[in-house]
């Protein structure tokens, strides 16, 4: 009790009682540690404590999700600032951070297929972001090099050859189908994404989206991004989400506001193909044969399938 006085201390605010942690969203093997309090009015508050080899990437996200509060990107709260200004603070071996709870709903995730109207809000948070991005007089706080789907490749083959040997000629096969998407990769005009934007971190509630949490793999990445991870996540719980409400929606009002270049759209399979394969890696970390032959069908069914054939036509 006293460590986490000492690490509230730095802040305006004081501990009066903590909250079940079980309720806090995201993953926690994003932090060292964490855990919810409330103040003497009963708001709740999230601390989380990093290991220090990560408070210069803290302090650059908070930086990243300040500029897009100060552009009103909705559902955006960044870390509270120190009594001194700081984006956090060293205690006990850990760079600590706090930020709002906020509470949202608990929806069933085999329901958000769904949900058109989660698609709408899904395509306005990616429309805002983007229009802000294109709109500021300096790029927004992020990491200086781009990341390239290609040049993950070769990691993803290298972790398969250890956990999973059995599947590097798929792999390899995989690999040469995406060539012609790696090649327009290479050349296309990156812009900012969130890098994990899926529902697990788009929390909804009272008909809006109440936060985007966990902005860890946040940068410059090729357009579309944000969207192909999010369908290609619907379409893991279950392939009919790519032509469910929810994707329908989500595709047609980013289409209809041009949020991908022309030339992306019939790239959108290939696109959604590529973000599987980070996927891929974490179930090849934890040795899931199930969730890696689930992920090898889902990525057949998005080069092969009804999918690809009708994406190839419009947004």
């Amino acid at each position: 009790m006293n460590n986490v006085q000492e690490i509230l201390s730095h802040w305006p605010v004081i501990c009066s009682g903590f909250g079940d942690n079980s309720l806090i969203a995201g993953s926690p093997n994003r932090t060292e540690n964490r855990f919810l309090f409330h103040d003497e009015e009963g708001i709740f508050y999230i601390a989380e404590g990093y290991s220090p080899r990560k408070q210069q990437y803290q302090i650059r996200q908070n930086r990243l999700l300040e500029f897009l509060a100060e552009n009103l990107v909705p559902g955006i709260h960044p870390f509270y600032r120190t009594l001194s200004g700081e984006h956090g603070v060293l205690s006990g071996g850990l760079f600590w951070q706090i930020k709002p709870y906020i509470e949202a709903e608990k929806i069933p995730r085999e329901t958000l297929g769904e949900r058109a109207d989660f698609g709408r809000l899904w395509a306005d948070f990616l429309l805002q972001m983007k229009t802000v991005v294109d709109r500021s007089m300096e790029p927004p706080p992020m990491p200086e090099q781009p990341f390239f789907m290609v040049d993950f490749l070769p990691v993803l083959q290298r972790h398969a050859e250890r956990k999973m040997p059995e599947i590097t000629d798929r792999l390899q096969e995989i690999a040469q189908r995406l060539i012609p998407f790696f090649k327009w990769e290479r050349k296309a005009d990156f812009t900012l994404a969130h890098g994990d934007f899926h529902p697990g971190n788009i929390l909804m509630g009272q008909g809006m989206i109440r936060v985007v949490i966990d902005w860890e793999f946040a940068g410059a990445k090729f357009p579309g991004y944000d969207m192909a991870l999010l369908i290609g996540c619907l379409a893991m719980d279950h392939p009919d989400n790519l032509f469910s409400p929810a994707v329908c929606a989500l595709r047609n009002t980013l289409y209809a506001n041009r949020y991908l270049p022309d030339d992306a759209w019939e790239r959108l399979p290939q696109m959604i193909a590529a973000t599987r394969l980070g996927w891929l890696g974490e179930w090849l970390t934890l040795e899931d044969k199930a969730l890696v032959a689930q992920e090898l069908e889902l990525i057949s069914i998005l080069l092969d399938g009804d999918f690809a054939k009708e994406s190839t036509l419009k947004g």
